[in-house]
């Protein structure tokens, strides 16, 4: 059996299935507790997986098995997650922490608490979120677990990275490079480097950006880490979009998406493909990929978040001679007094489609539409469009 090729290292989850092809192992809700973990561990989405899973709970209830059945009951709402399923994920998951609380198991609790608030996050209830997060924090804090105290640290400054919540989000993701570097987590410290990458991005600070997200990739590829390799790829295509090199930008979130379709990644990547695809002028794909990522989960879905959506959809109003409408909608992305400005007005696209609106209107409709625009409440702009 050949493991890998020269240079290359094998996740854990590779190993995994090329051992178990070569031993032929299946999933058997009957067979020991050990080899049912073993068999699910890797996987986390699919009407398959989630059979075996419903199998494996049904199993340790007709057994009595307290902590196989709060160990069925993670897996299953995190299942839920990954199938973006995360209304249905909360309950389960709510099951699980109050099972492991009253077994004291406090590693899977803590595992459990993790994906709750990230499936509210999720479902845009981000006060729920964030007091899940302070609940890991204090739990993992007492019982020493270091491995989630990082992972939630990186979590939520990747989250006020979007909320605009700079000086906190640096400081949650700087403590949780260190606790990862220290842990020897080099995946962990990837995804918190392109967590600061994003951060600088929205500030404007495209050099320190790129050189943060260009260390995450390396550090991911050399660990063979699906997720932030996927992330820094999306992260790349931005920069290539704000470089205006659109055919490399379009690549880029492609060869990310390629990676992993973790529900993160969708995101970064729908948003990453409509704005290469404005500077292509492809408006069709454009419009399909900005009503994806409108219609899909919400953790992009604040106002840092919209604001930055909003001059692509600009220039899909413009493209269509809609231009009080998109000088409005220029407004105020530029005005908004969260909006990430940093990146926006270094956009030159986005200059050169204010000069073509100005002359078809005239300066006067322009500065009127840019006035009406200044005016509009962010939340329903976005609401219109999410519907339509």
């Amino acid at each position: 059996m050949v493991l890998h090729h020269a240079g290359a290292v094998p996740t854990g989850e590779q190993l995994f299935q090329q051992a178990r092809a070569q031993f032929g192992i299946s999933f058997d809700p009957e067979a020991h507790p050990v080899q049912r973990r073993l068999l699910l561990r890797f996987d986390a989405s699919g009407d398959d997986y989630k059979t075996q899973i419903e199998q494996g709970l049904a199993a340790a209830r007709q057994h009595s098995h307290q902590r196989e059945i709060g160990f069925f009951l993670w897996m299953l709402g995190y299942n839920r997650f990954f199938s973006g399923e995360f209304k249905q994920a909360i309950p389960i998951l709510e099951e699980a922490i109050a099972l492991f609380k009253n077994l004291g198991e406090n590693f899977y609790r803590a595992e459990s608490l993790h994906w709750l608030g990230v499936c509210h996050r999720f479902l845009g209830q981000f006060e729920a979120a964030r007091a899940y997060a302070k609940q890991i924090r204090e739990l993992s804090q007492r019982t020493g677990n270091q491995f989630a105290l990082a992972r939630i640290l990186g979590s939520t400054g990747i989250y006020e990275v979007y909320a605009g919540n700079d000086t906190q989000a640096k400081s949650d993701l700087q403590e949780a490079i260190t606790i990862r570097d220290e842990l020897g987590y080099e995946a962990g410290v990837a995804i918190s480097l392109a967590g600061l990458g994003l951060a600088a991005f929205f500030q404007g600070d495209f050099s320190r950006a790129r050189m943060l997200v260009e260390d995450s990739l390396s550090r991911a590829t050399e660990s063979n880490s699906l997720f932030p390799k996927a992330t820094a790829l999306n992260m790349l295509g931005w920069l290539a979009v704000v470089e205006e090199d659109y055919d490399e930008a379009w690549h880029l979130c492609q060869a990310g998406l390629s990676v992993s379709q973790n529900p993160n990644i969708l995101l970064l990547a729908q948003l990453g493909l409509a704005m290469a695809a404005c500077g292509l002028e492809n408006y069709p794909s454009a419009r399909e990929y900005l009503g994806a990522w409108l219609k899909s989960g919400k953790p992009l879905h604040t106002p840092r978040g919209f604001l930055s959506c909003l001059p692509t959809l600009a220039i899909l109003h413009a493209s269509q001679d809609e231009s009080e409408r998109a000088v409005a909608l220029f407004a105020l992305a530029f005005t908004h007094p969260q909006s990430p400005t940093g990146w926006i007005t270094q956009w030159s696209l986005l200059q050169r489609w204010q000069s073509e609106l100005e002359l078809n209107l005239g300066p006067e409709r322009y500065a009127a539409a840019w006035k009406r625009g200044t005016k509009l409440d962010l939340e329903t702009v976005i609401s219109d469009v999410a519907v339509s």
